[in-house]
């Protein structure tokens, strides 16, 4: 198959997922962060399993953040650490509104 100049070759796009995949998704997406900030944290952990929760949150949630030199890796922790406490915040608002 030869693709012709200025045409997609998949002009329907990329399809969606199904919309019972996209609500458990939603739902169970805040809950992921959160557990791998509490990793990325917890200092009992070895650091092997924290540097890879660090790494899922950066190329997940934080595609932005990654580093692209090395020499880019503290303004990538930075940014991931700045994340963290608002997300954190979030979290502590969203449980004193709830009774």
């Amino acid at each position: 198959m030869t693709f012709q100049k200025g045409k997609s070759g998949n002009p329907g796009g990329r399809r969606r997922a199904p919309l019972a995949e996209r609500i458990v998704l939603a739902e169970i997406g805040p809950k992921s962060l959160k557990f791998l900030a509490d990793l990325v944290e917890n200092q009992e952990v070895h650091l092997g399993p924290r540097v890879r929760a660090a790494t899922t949150i950066l190329h997940k949630w934080l595609p932005d953040a990654q580093p692209q030199q090395s020499g880019d890796v503290a303004a990538a922790l930075a940014k991931l650490a700045e994340s963290i406490a608002g997300a954190r915040a979030r979290d502590d608002a969203d449980d004193e509104d709830d009774p």
